[in-house]
């Protein structure tokens, strides 16, 4: 499990470091969405989506799409609000 699904403190730390876009692309992939209807909702390209959800990945350190993602997104979200 990767550290921000328990601290706090490094998930808004991580949070933290997403451009507005890139939030609302994770938020988004958080509630299951596909690249297909996010790109639809932000009215963007789908190499757009792939683009933005690269950066977010990298900068919450995250190698793959799995469920800590999912995890972490609506977590820190949580934690921000």
């Amino acid at each position: 499990m990767h550290v921000f699904a328990t601290d706090r403190n490094k998930a808004v730390e991580l949070w933290g470091k997403l451009s507005p876009r890139q939030e609302e692309v994770a938020l988004l992939i958080a509630e299951g969405k596909s690249r297909a209807e996010i790109a639809d909702a932000l009215k963007i390209a789908l190499r757009t989506v792939d683009v933005h959800w690269y950066a977010v990945r990298k900068k919450l350190e995250v190698n793959s799409n799995g469920v800590a993602i999912i995890a972490f997104a609506a977590n820190a979200h949580d934690w921000l609000r």
